[in-house]
């Protein structure tokens, strides 16, 4: 099954299930790893908060304690701050790409220690930026940031995490399908929907050792 959109720019954008990819990194695979934020990294999902007057008011209160509740405690924001600096050392950037705004996510992850490691925040902007429009928003955002200058050719597999799976290439996907970009035919997307369902709790810690066994694969 060709799960393919219109064209950005003129390019033929599109990914394609792959069936015959290993569901595990070699070390010669050069990786990238793209997170949603809201109900992926955080527990609770900050863009809804902060559309409302008591979020906006907790905010304000506390920062530290507003924080510490939308990434699901003490414990699990050490956890987060494990894996990405686990991700970080491996040699593999870290993006996010989110519908969120990225003033509030960047806020976000420096009160969390988290920021340091992300290379670049995409949000809301960023899709009317690269004229990316629906449908499949986000699978165009992938291949328009494999397609960028200083990118391109740099990367030749994406690990990809998100809790709402109609951010995929295809619904229906599990944690480490594989699809090839129909631009770059030597570049794998690697899929990781979180949760059972969208807008749940966000990466478990269970889940966050998957992704770091993952990623440690690639670096033996």
């Amino acid at each position: 099954t060709q799960s393919t959109w219109g064209g950005i720019r003129g390019v033929s954008m599109g990914w394609l299930r792959s069936t015959s990819a290993a569901k595990a990194l070699t070390s010669a695979q050069r990786l990238m790893v793209i997170f949603d934020f809201d109900c992926t990294i955080t527990s609770a999902h900050l863009f809804k908060l902060l559309r409302g007057e008591e979020g906006q008011r907790s905010l304000a209160v506390d920062r530290v304690a507003f924080y510490r509740r939308v990434f699901g405690g003490d414990e699990r924001i050490s956890a987060l701050q494990a894996l990405f600096t686990h991700i970080r050392n491996s040699g593999a950037p870290i993006y996010i790409l989110s519908f969120g705004f990225e003033a509030e996510i960047e806020d976000a992850l420096q009160a969390t220690n988290l920021r340091q490691h992300v290379v670049e925040i995409l949000g809301n902007d960023s899709f009317d930026n690269h004229r990316v429009s629906a449908p499949g928003l986000k699978p165009k955002m992938l291949e328009t940031i494999l397609t960028r200058q200083g990118i391109a050719g740099e990367y030749d597999s994406v690990l990809f995490i998100d809790d709402d799976r109609a951010n995929f290439p295809e619904r229906k996907v599990q944690k480490f399908d594989t699809f090839t970009s129909t631009v770059n035919e030597s570049v794998q997307l690697y899929t990781f929907p979180v949760g059972l369902l969208k807008d749940g709790d966000g990466l478990s810690l269970a889940e966050m050792a998957e992704i770091t066994t993952f990623v440690s694969a690639g670096q033996q």
